[in-house]
């Protein structure tokens, strides 16, 4: 078969498109480089937030303890920690390390065991002040019964002093724990210390949550929901994974975990 030589314009066309696409790849490498510098620099300028500063706290000369300031995305974070290290108060600062509006300002209180035992919220002005869940003190109280299991009494108060309930709609949250200090109750009660129809966990008119606390591939936590007549209106499993069992252990299985909607 004869073979005829391709045109000279045929031949230009190809070395001009050539030498076009070798100029489009090393001006497509370039750009790429380009975009990596501008990327690694925005990293290194990003990977170098401010750091905490540690003050010392000084009261009449005298140091009380220490003050560290924390960069936040308001502003800063002011927290304030006695000569033992317990955090005693905490302000909300914006970048010109002023007051922010509001329940800008928080003291702790500790009883006699080093417990903490009051959060008092405040304004700038020092004024009592309701946070954004609808209070403004929050005191807790200890217990601990002859089988070693604890008790803690959360209760929530307005600016008055008066018992008031969260916007979770509970006034007092009373915590059950274990000897082994796992969570076994939680018990939910309006201002007048009565079953409260709460929103805990996802779940709306809880009054009592009971814990309990099963084997699978390591501990399983599940959690069953009480409204104020003690009737049980959900379950959950809250963490872990379920194992296979095998048939000797059919009964403990229906028994624990049909209830949380395993199968």
């Amino acid at each position: 078969m004869k073979r005829f030589p391709r045109s000279n314009t045929d031949s230009g066309r190809s070395v001009g498109f050539h030498f076009t696409a070798i100029r489009a790849s090393a001006f497509s490498r370039l750009l790429g480089v380009c975009w990596l510098a501008l990327a690694l620099w925005l990293l290194c300028s990003c990977a170098t937030p401010e750091r905490p500063k540690v003050e010392p706290w000084v009261k009449d000369n005298q140091k009380i303890g220490t003050v560290t300031s924390v960069k936040c995305p308001w502003g800063y974070d002011y927290r304030y920690q006695d000569l033992s290290g317990r955090l005693v108060r905490f302000e909300k600062r914006d970048d010109s390390r002023q007051l922010c509006g509001g329940a800008c300002l928080t003291k702790f209180d500790y009883d006699p065991a080093g417990n903490l035992s009051a959060a008092q919220h405040l304004a700038a002005s020092e004024e009592p002040c309701l946070t954004m869940a609808g209070y403004a003190l929050c005191r807790w109280a200890y217990s601990q019964a002859a089988d070693a299991s604890r008790t803690v009494e959360e209760s929530y108060f307005d600016c008055e002093g008066k018992l008031v309930s969260t916007h979770a709609g509970y006034a007092v949250m009373r915590r059950t724990s274990l000897p082994d200090g796992k969570l076994k109750r939680v018990e939910l009660l309006d201002p007048s210390r009565k079953p409260a129809a709460a929103f805990w966990l996802g779940v709306s008119n809880v009054a009592e949550v009971q814990y309990s606390y099963l084997q699978g591939i390591g501990e399983v936590t599940c959690a069953a929901f009480l409204d104020a007549t003690g009737t049980v209106i959900a379950r959950k499993q809250l963490d872990g994974k379920i194992t296979e069992f095998l048939s000797d252990s059919v009964t403990t299985y229906n028994y624990h975990y049909r209830s949380y909607g395993h199968r």
